[in-house]
This record gives C-alpha cells, sequence and structure tokens, in this order.
C-alpha cells in the first residue's frame, strides 16, 4: 500500500476500486444491484480510510510561514534565472561584460542554494524575487540583444556604453544580495534594494517634451 497519494490520485483510486468491487458482486450476487452498489460504496470508503493523503507541497511548511511549494518556486525562479544568464553570458560579443553576466548567473545559483538551505529568509527576499530579478534579467537580454544587432545607430551606441556600467552594477548589487541574505542582514537588503531601482532608472530613455517636438531645429529656446 503506498505511503500515500495525492488528492485526485487517491478519489481516482477509491472510484475504481468501488467500481471493480461492484461489478465483481454484481455477478456474484446474481444481479442483485442494491447490494452490488453497496459493496461497491463500501469498497469506495475502505480505501479512504486506509489510504492516506499526501499533503500538497502548499500544506507543507518548511518555514514560519514558508511554504514547500513557496520554497520551490523561489528556488526554481532563482536558479532558472542564473541558468540562463550562464547560457547567455558566452554570446556576449564585449568579453569582460560576458564575464560580469556569468557572474551575475552564478550569484543568482548561489542565492538559489541559499534558499534551499535557509527557507526562512524568504519572507525577507520578495522584492528580490518578484522585481530584482526580473528586472535585472530584462537589462542583461535587452543588453545581448542589442549588443547583436548587425547594425548600431549612435544614439545606440550611446546606449550601450550606459550598459555596460549597469551591468558591473548588477554584479555588484545581487553579490550584496547574496550576502545579506546569507547573514540575514534585510536592513542591508532593503538597501539593495533602492539600489535597483536607482540602476534601472539609469537605462530610462531621456523623454522629449513638447515644447522640443514644437521648436525648429536651431530656433532659440
Amino acid at each position: 500500500m503506498p505511503l500515500g497519494l495525492r488528492g485526485d490520485s487517491k478519489a481516482m483510486l477509491g472510484a475504481a476500486v468501488g467500481a471493480a468491487a461492484g461489478l465483481g458482486a454484481y455477478f456474484a450476487t446474481s444481479y442483485v444491484w442494491w447490494l452490488d452498489a453497496a459493496l461497491g460504496a463500501a469498497a469506495t470508503l475502505l480505501v479512504f480510510i486506509l489510504v492516506p493523503r499526501r499533503k500538497e507541497d502548499a500544506e507543507i511548511e518548511v518555514a514560519a510561514g514558508i511554504s514547500l511549494a513557496q520554497l520551490k518556486d523561489a528556488v526554481a525562479r532563482t536558479r532558472g534565472s542564473g541558468q540562463e544568464l550562464l547560457d547567455l553570458a558566452p554570446r556576449i560579443p564585449d568579453a569582460r561584460l560576458g564575464i560580469a553576466v556569468a557572474g551575475i548567473g552564478r550569484t543568482l545559483i548561489a542565492i538559489a542554494q541559499n534558499f534551499e538551505q535557509q527557507p526562512d529568509v524568504i519572507r525577507r527576499a520578495y522584492d528580490l524575487l518578484d522585481y530584482h530579478l526580473r528586472r535585472g534579467c530584462e537589462i542583461v537580454k535587452d543588453y545581448a540583444k542589442l549588443a547583436g544587432a548587425p547594425e548600431i545607430t549612435p544614439r545606440e551606441q550611446q546606449r550601450l556604453a550606459q550598459f555596460g556600467t549597469v551591468i558591473e552594477e548588477l554584479q555588484t548589487l545581487f553579490q550584496d544580495h547574496l550576502e545579506s541574505i546569507r547573514s540575514a542582514d534585510f536592513e542591508r537588503l532593503q538597501q539593495a534594494g533602492e539600489a535597483m531601482q536607482v540602476i534601472a532608472m539609469k537605462l530610462e530613455r531621456p523623454r522629449v517634451t513638447a515644447v522640443e517636438l514644437t521648436t525648429p531645429t536651431g530656433a532659440p529656446r
């Protein structure tokens, strides 16, 4: 007998056993339908009594306020992003920045390993998971896409130069995240979160105002 079954698997097993018992009784009792139905129902009930239901991941607590499902999600997202950056790094034309991207990838994988060892820190690392991780990977992917473009305009060349500084800052930022999580220094983790917003703002394209759009070239402003 299995140690435990998921709720849906247990229901399917109970239904199958009940149907089999009812069908067998149907022939063994000379087609007494009400007795066959009762035996089938009894067999189904017996399965539900004897076979324990295995808890879902969302019901298993691995740390205070953190379920196994949340732990698996945090580890998968962080490790997956890290591996994605490691795979991307060799395709970056600038070798120096490729090394930085690979470093970010390794740091994210180390953070995932730390989540496995200290799942309680996930409660204080949601900003990392919900914003920093996503935004940081977006920045690196945007850079890689632009750097590999067949033709670069002067404005895009300036943007590439900005990306270079930002990626190195991202590497330092995620290293700070790792150190903060390892030492449970949540105040430092919060400061790192604020730094992420500053880094992202450096890549915001300057907006053209209505005055600039209506002012002829060479005219005084």
